[in-house]
């Protein structure tokens, strides 16, 4: 068994109040690991045959995940970023990279090496990430979908349009 202490190149987790948080390991996507992340999951999906992968955090603080078989990242969009560093070659691992990051207002993405995307959002942002794109570029507005989704507390209604007629 490894000990492993997270996370090693970020700030420290924070738990405000009466807060837990998730902290995924070892999460497959496509031929992927996401080894840990100090944010948690929102959701995942394949566009185009590559990833995506939506993670949150609260507000102001920082988050840090680490990606077995991928060797490097960019960002691609900085809304509310700070901070962020990009580590490749993660301890034994060859073809890994980690991300630091502190995500403000908003939604920023990081592409891995082979076209997958991290969207990191902060919590009011991922509160409304509701409407998933169906392009390859996350983005892009739901005037691009063919399929909207809108979760409602207790509830949720399907639109589908294809030229078919409107289904609910």
């Amino acid at each position: 068994m490894n000990t492993v202490t997270i996370p090693q190149h970020g700030a420290s987790i924070t738990i405000n109040g009466h807060q837990a948080k998730i902290l995924p390991t070892d999460f497959r996507f496509g031929d992927k690991t996401l080894l840990y992340s100090t944010a948690e999951v929102l959701t995942h999906t394949a566009v185009d045959g590559k990833e995506i992968i939506a993670l949150w955090v609260p507000t102001g603080e920082s988050g840090e995940f680490v990606v077995r078989g991928a060797g490097s990242a960019n960002v691609l969009s900085c809304r509310g970023c700070e901070d962020v560093k990009i580590i490749p070659h993660v301890g034994k691992y060859e073809e890994s990279v980690a991300v630091s990051f502190r995500q403000n207002a908003g939604m920023s993405v990081v592409g891995l090496n082979d076209g997958a995307k991290m969207v990191l959002l902060d919590r009011q942002s991922a509160y409304r990430f509701w409407s998933p794109s169906l392009s390859a570029d996350p983005q892009s507005g739901p005037d691009k979908n063919s399929e909207f989704i809108v979760p409602l507390p207790m509830s949720r209604t399907t639109r589908l349009g294809v030229g078919f007629g409107t289904a609910y």
